[in-house]
């Protein structure tokens, strides 16, 4: 299980709630790892079809185009939820979902299954992971 709240990276947590919450109060989600050979391809995204991050990102623009549910899921990838982030805060949630991964026992292990917990309440920890 991983979490999610704002108190460490806002912008790319607040993305992930988006995901989650799908027009509705945020509920916990259940993700499927995907192995690399089965992942989406990197910068899938990089495309003027698909708006909120075009033009936004890369570059000198300081942003990366944040996703959720990960690319690294088989949820990933085409219909994610994007948006334009810091990319220190994006890249240091990706260092954590990649450490999560291994810690877990989930890495090269195509299928597995793991659930991610908005936590959106003010004095919400930073994000976490228990295995």
């Amino acid at each position: 299980m991983t979490s999610c709240s704002q108190s460490d990276s806002p912008r790319v947590d607040q993305n992930a709630i988006n995901g989650l919450q799908n027009g509705q109060p945020p509920q916990p989600s259940i993700l499927t790892y995907a192995s690399l050979s089965n992942q989406a391809s990197a910068g899938w995204y990089n495309s003027p079809a698909y708006t909120e991050c075009w033009g936004l990102t890369g570059g000198n623009t300081g942003n990366d185009c944040d996703e959720y549910p990960y690319r690294s899921t088989h949820e990933g990838g085409p219909g994610a939820s994007l948006r334009p982030v810091p990319s220190s805060d994006n890249q240091g949630e990706g260092n954590g979902i990649s450490s999560f991964y291994p810690t877990c026992g989930i890495t090269n292990n195509d299928g597995k299954e793991f659930a991610v917990v908005p936590m959106t309440w003010e004095s919400a920890p930073a994000t976490f992971y228990y295995c």
